[in-house]
């Protein structure tokens, strides 16, 4: 598309492409088994460019969101303790799957926003290289007043610069531009929320 199409123009490219990314999700029975699967994939990525040293692989888990805390958000990270025995430390990246109480064109509409583009992003926000490996490397500084005065600007930053930075990298490959695509409509969705 010419840089100066008209803006309706844009627009209906911008719809189309949109609408393209979010046909490729799973079913709704295989969204945590589909954000799962793109951990491995992100910590090959990352590893291959020499992005960030990452936590052990054992050191992360993946589930379905607990009942009690399904409210439609599609994903959250929860951190173990940081005061804890490094040892002992478990992160859990929690991912919720549609209600199968919703009515199929609601189920449907959530998968589409649930898209592979946005699950693997997701993923790479949440756990690898986000907020997973942020909690990992603070486990080197085991100051507990740090620890408990840990910025939460500083976390859903690094998370956000983290995501972009695998995008910049060329993480997806030929469908790379799926997920600068998704990347830049995030950025301009945090702009117009500030």
């Amino acid at each position: 598309m010419p840089a100066d199409s008209a803006p309706d123009v844009q627009a209906r490219v911008i719809a189309r492409v949109k609408d393209e990314i979010a046909k490729d999700h799973p079913a709704a029975e295989g969204m945590v088994a589909a954000s799962a699967a793109k951990i491995e994939g992100l910590r090959a990525f990352i590893e291959e460019k020499g992005l960030v040293g990452l936590p052990p692989a054992e050191s992360l888990r993946v589930e379905p969101m607990p009942a009690f805390k399904r409210a439609g958000i599609g994903a959250e990270y929860l951190s173990p303790g940081l005061l804890g025995p490094p040892e002992a430390w478990r992160g859990t990246y929690y991912v919720e799957p549609p209600d199968p109480a919703w009515p199929p064109e609601k189920v449907e509409s959530y998968l589409r926003g649930w898209n592979e583009t946005e699950i693997a992003l997701t993923a790479a926000h949440e756990a690898y290289p986000g907020h997973h490996v942020q909690a990992w490397w603070s486990l080197r500084e085991r100051s507990p007043l740090r620890t408990a005065l840990w910025s939460g600007t500083f976390v859903e930053g690094w998370a956000v610069y983290a995501t972009s930075l695998l995008v910049g990298q060329g993480y997806g490959g030929e469908r790379n531009d799926r997920y600068l695509f998704a990347d830049l409509r995030g950025w301009m969705r945090v702009a117009a929320n500030a």
